[in-house]
This record gives structure tokens, sequence and C-alpha cells, in this order.
């Protein structure tokens, strides 16, 4: 079993960044060099693949929402159970690329790790009211976010992590075509490891769609998915999302250690990463939990795990 470790998506903004936001003025500068800082510091931890810390994201559909065809913006929805909010992506048109997502990327700190919506959760969490069949709207979002993966691998990108709450929470069966094809035009587009990565409960019931997709792999969060559910998965890669973004606490290795334990022999590639984005988190906390993502993965790698 090869042992790696990550952290994805959107990065908690520092206080300082917090209060140039608020003011209007210099944020975006200030941004890129807090983003450089992220980016230099989970190098030095020694992570699988350094996340791009996203902090112009204001949340996870912003960017497309701003530079794709075919979108307007609704009012603030809750996200989940959090205590934070996404404006709701409302389709008024048909879905086309336009570029221009790049201006979005922290790409002086050379990431290798970028997420984006997966796109049943992007079906599900947005307003239509354009298209007349939800499986055309599926794979038109799948076009668009390959185009945009496209335009990734050019920046040195090598792991796409398509965050995928929905999943674990929505039978996805009657859009298993639509869901399939875009995964598929997705991860062809990508020149790296594409991992679709479920959160806020178990996917067992897309279990059959994400296994004969072709991602390369599948995040889960062990608090709601068993050991053995993980096998539903085939030869695929596990993220496993061992380290809480909802919580301060610290983990300890020994209780990642823990779970990893009797999956050794049954999945080929585990990665040790967060369930959410970390942004939930302050800074401070954030940053030691990547700290202990890249100390977990050199000790249990020295144990032979």
């Amino acid at each position: 079993m090869h042992l790696g470790g990550y952290a994805f998506g959107i990065f908690p903004r520092s206080e300082h960044l917090i209060d140039i936001s608020r003011s209007g003025s210099g944020f975006s500068e200030a941004a890129g060099k807090e983003s450089e800082l992220l980016i230099k510091a989970q190098k030095e931890f020694g992570t699988t693949y350094v996340d791009d810390p996203q902090l112009v994201w204001d949340d996870l559909f912003r960017p497309m929402l701003l530079t794709q065809k075919g979108f307007t913006i609704n009012g603030i929805t809750r996200y989940f159970e959090t205590n934070t909010f996404y404006k709701q992506p409302v389709i008024e048109g048909k879905i086309e690329y336009a570029g221009g997502v790049e201006q979005y990327l922290s790409l002086q700190g050379n990431p290798s790790l970028i997420a984006l919506p997966d796109p049943f959760s992007f079906f599900c969490m947005s307003k239509n009211i354009w298209y007349n069949d939800d499986a055309t709207l599926i794979r038109d979002l799948g076009k668009m976010l390959a185009r945009i993966s496209g335009d990734l691998k050019k920046y040195g990108y090598k792991l796409l992590v398509l965050k995928g709450p929905m999943y674990a929470m929505r039978d996805a069966s009657r859009f298993r075509e639509g869901i399939m094809d875009s995964l598929h035009e997705i991860r062809d587009s990508f020149s790296g490891k594409v991992i679709v990565h479920t959160y806020f409960g178990n996917p067992k019931i897309n279990a059959k769609i994400l296994a004969g997709s072709s991602i390369d792999g599948v995040g889960i969060d062990p608090k709601f998915v068993s050991k053995s559910d993980m096998q539903l998965y085939g030869s695929k890669d596990i993220s496993l999302g061992a380290v809480d973004g909802l919580n301060t606490r610290l983990e300890k290795i020994d209780e990642l250690k823990a779970m990893l334990s009797g999956l050794k022999g049954k999945v080929d590639n585990i990665y040790i990463t967060n369930n959410v984005d970390l942004e939930f988190l302050p800074q401070s906390f954030s940053i030691s939990k990547v700290k202990l993502i890249g100390e977990a993965v050199r000790v249990l790698n020295d144990e032979a795990i």
C-alpha cells in the first residue's frame, strides 16, 4: 500500500487579509502574498501534493459564475450544516466555456493541487431556470469543467479534487449516464489524477457510479464510512478525510494509524487528507492540521503500515 497525504480546498484567510478584504483596497496583492506563504508551508511540511489555497475564491462556485457563460448569481444560501454561506448559481442560459478562471489561481507559488465542484453537486446546488433536461445540464457542466481542467494542466497542477458532497445526500442513479460522461470528460482533459471527494455523509448509495467511472479515486469521511464500505470502490485510490476541517482539535498520529489499520493489501493507494475545506477553521489551526498530515505520512511510511 502506498501512503501519501495532502490538504485540499479553500484555506481560511488570516485576520489581516480579512481586514483588507473589508477595506476593498489591495486585496488581490495581499492574497497573492499570503497564498505564496501557505504554499511554501505545505512544501516544507512535505505533503504529497501542494494545494492552491484559493484565498480569492469566496465560495466553491464563484469564479465559474463570474467567468463562464450561462450563469447569474442568486442570494446567499447556507452551506449545508455549517455557519457559512455560498451564492447560489442560477442557470439562465446554455452553459459554455469562456476561459478566465486562471485569474483566480495562485500560480506564483507553483501549487500542484486544486479543487473544483463536481458536476453532479454543481447541478444539485444550483437553481436551473433554462434547461429542460437534467442530464443535458449535467453534461454541459461537465464539458465546462473539462475545459477548465484542460487549462489547469497547463499550469502544472497534478491532482484535481472534485468536491462532491451531494453523492452522500442524494441518489444519483437517475443521472448515472450524464454523471459518468461528465467525469470521463473531466478525467480525459486533465493530465494528472482526478479524485471525487465526498463528505457530510456516506456515499454508499452512489458507490457503483463512482466505482464505475473513470476517476482515479474517491475521498471519504471515516466518521461516516466504514472500512468495509471502502471496498465498494474497487481499485480506486482512497483519500481518507481523517483530519477534521470542522474541529480545531488536532488529531494524533496514532489515531490516524488506527483509521488505516486493516487496509493494507486492500487499497493500493491511500491518502490522508482533510474531510472538508479548512476554511471553517482559524488559519493557525488549519496550518497545524496540514503540518500533521505531512508528519503522519513520514512517520507511518517509516513504520511500513
